[in-house]
């Protein structure tokens, strides 16, 4: 994610562990997106952030 919108470049992917993953909003992976766009569909999403499932804004999400 960068700007809100969902990067489809597979030279993109970041690998990184549970505890680096942490310090991001990881949004689930099946967060409906606009593929044209690459911008989330919902007016808020949930993700996981320090260990919690919490609801944020799309353009809070770090990656997917």
């Amino acid at each position: 994610m960068k700007d809100g919108i969902v990067s489809m470049d597979p030279n993109e992917v970041v690998y990184m562990s549970a505890d680096e993953e942490d310090n991001y909003y990881v949004g689930r992976a099946n967060t409906p997106f606009d593929p044209e766009t690459g911008r989330l569909t919902e007016s808020s999403v949930y993700a996981r952030y320090k260990g919690d499932i919490v609801k944020v804004m799309p353009e809070q999400v770090d990656y997917l």
